[in-house]
C-alpha cells in the first residue's frame, strides 16, 4: 500500500485530534492494532484519510499508550528507554 504525503498528513491530524480528546476525557490513552482487535480511532483515521487497510490487518500489530505526563509506551516498552538503547523504527510489513 503506497500512501501519498497528503493522505499521511491527514491521517496524522485525525489521530492527533483523537489523542487530544482522549486525554481531555481521561488520564491516559491506548491505541491497539491487532488481528481482530483494531482500535476504532485508528480505523476511522485510516478511513477518513482514504488509506486502504487491506494487507495491513495481519501484518502490523502494535499497541501505543500515552498519559498526560507525556510518557509513551510502544508494546509496553517505554519509548525513551527503547530510543536510548536501540533506536526506534516501525516497519510496516505487506
Amino acid at each position: 500500500v503506497l500512501v501519498s504525503g497528503q493522505k499521511l498528513d491527514l491521517f496524522k491530524k485525525i489521530v492527533i485530534s483523537f489523542i487530544e480528546v482522549s486525554l481531555i476525557s481521561g488520564d491516559s490513552v491506548v491505541f491497539t492494532y491487532e488481528v481482530g482487535n483494531r482500535d476504532y480511532r485508528i480505523s476511522r483515521s485510516l478511513n477518513n484519510a482514504k488509506i486502504p487497510q487491506d494487507g495491513m490487518i495481519n501484518q502490523n500489530v502494535f499497541s501505543v499508550s500515552l498519559d498526560e505526563n507525556g510518557k509513551i509506551k510502544v508494546n509496553d516498552v517505554d519509548i525513551q528507554e527503547y530510543v536510548d538503547e536501540k533506536g526506534f523504527q516501525k516497519t510496516i510489513k505487506f
